[in-house]
């Protein structure tokens, strides 16, 4: 009876006192306990000694403890290490997407930039079927006209004002003007003087009458501007690019709504409006005597593939006086959205740029007009 109450009395005190020491291990809480529990039954070792095991577990256990909490911190401090994470690092540790990113946009630039070459370029084929002459035909007309002289055309643009009162913005019919011509002509050098291969200008003159676009030069009846058919006359002129550009120049100063100031013509007047400069550049748009590139212009369509247009006469003097602002006097340039005066010498300039390129001029290298 005393071994069973020592035991009992051992018994329970020893496992409430390990229930509250080491509650949270549960799993060596049970075993702590089945040890206490034979130990007393086999009486072989003491109260004591049973103490001391369970001391001895406990230590152990926060040991334990100690450690995995060490480790977590190491783990935390190892991760927040890695999130702290440099522009370098990101570089590196996606080097093979940025690579292939930067060949994908390579790519993309290449192909871009070849599809809108390649609208360009049939942009420029479509100009040069539609057009009426090309360069060499324009050459073959010049030639045979050898006798047609810078003077004799400015002979006959003098005596069609004089006869028949025609100025340069009024409409005359075609066959008119070619009967008057001819007649000129044959009364300064008889009847064999008259314009060889006329069916050159006659196509021009078909092809503008025909053209959608022309409606500002072509009425209804037929009728065109008489400013535009001398300039077509102007095609067979024998002569320099400087004499061609003077004779286009006194047309224009032939109306007077279009000379410096508006007054009365003289031979003073040595400028004339730019509204006028844009409408010889239109003229001699359509009478093909412009090269097609110059006619050429980005649009503002630029996505995904840049796209181009034929350039209207106001968007190739605009162009023109940009390129030029260098060598054009400062009434051609004007001031901030006014209109300039322009010279017969701005006049030139113009026609040289890469904006309108009249006869090809752009592509000779000169160092002055």
């Amino acid at each position: 009876n005393t071994l069973r109450q020592s035991t009992i009395i051992f018994h329970f005190p020893t496992l409430e006192y390990l229930h509250l020491l080491i509650h949270p291990y549960q799993e060596m809480h049970r075993r702590a306990c089945y040890t206490a529990s034979h130990l007393a039954r086999s009486n072989v070792r003491s109260r004591n000694e049973a103490r001391k095991i369970f001391h001895l577990t406990n230590v152990s256990s926060w040991q334990r403890s100690s450690s995995q909490l060490l480790s977590r911190k190491l783990t935390t401090t190892t991760s927040a290490k890695k999130s702290e994470k440099t522009a370098g690092d990101f570089f590196l540790d996606n080097l093979g997407t940025l690579f292939l990113s930067a060949i994908g946009c390579l790519i993309l630039t290449l192909v871009r930039s070849s599809q809108g070459t390649s609208n360009k370029n049939e942009l420029r084929k479509q100009v040069e079927s539609t057009s009426a002459l090309d360069p060499f035909e324009i050459d073959d007309l010049r030639v045979a006209n050898s006798q047609f002289t810078p003077s004799i055309f400015k002979t006959i643009h003098q005596k069609l004002k004089d006869t028949y009162g025609w100025n340069s913005s009024d409409k005359i019919n075609y066959k008119d003007f070619v009967s008057a011509v001819i007649q000129i002509m044959r009364t300064m050098k008889g009847d064999a003087f008259t314009i060889e291969l006329g069916h050159l200008t006659d196509r021009v003159v078909s092809s503008i009458a025909e053209d959608k676009d022309a409606h500002w030069a072509v009425d209804e009846e037929g009728k065109m501007v008489f400013g535009l058919l001398l300039a077509v006359l102007s095609l067979a002129i024998n002569g320099s690019t400087r004499e061609r550009v003077e004779l286009l120049f006194d047309i224009l100063k032939e109306d007077s709504s279009w000379v410096d100031g508006g007054g009365e013509i003289s031979s003073t007047s040595k400028c004339v409006k730019e509204d006028a400069i844009i409408t010889m550049v239109g003229y001699l748009q359509k009478s093909c005597q412009l090269t097609p590139d110059a006619q050429i212009v980005e649009s503002s369509a630029k996505y995904p593939v840049q796209e181009y247009k034929v350039a209207s006469p106001f968007e190739m003097v605009l162009i023109g006086k940009e390129l030029k602002k260098d060598v054009l006097s400062d009434l051609a340039l004007g001031n901030n959205d006014e209109k300039g005066e322009w010279s017969c010498d701005d006049f030139h300039h113009l026609l040289r740029s890469r904006s309108v390129c009249a006869w090809g001029e752009c592509y000779v290298k000169k160092k002055s007009l």
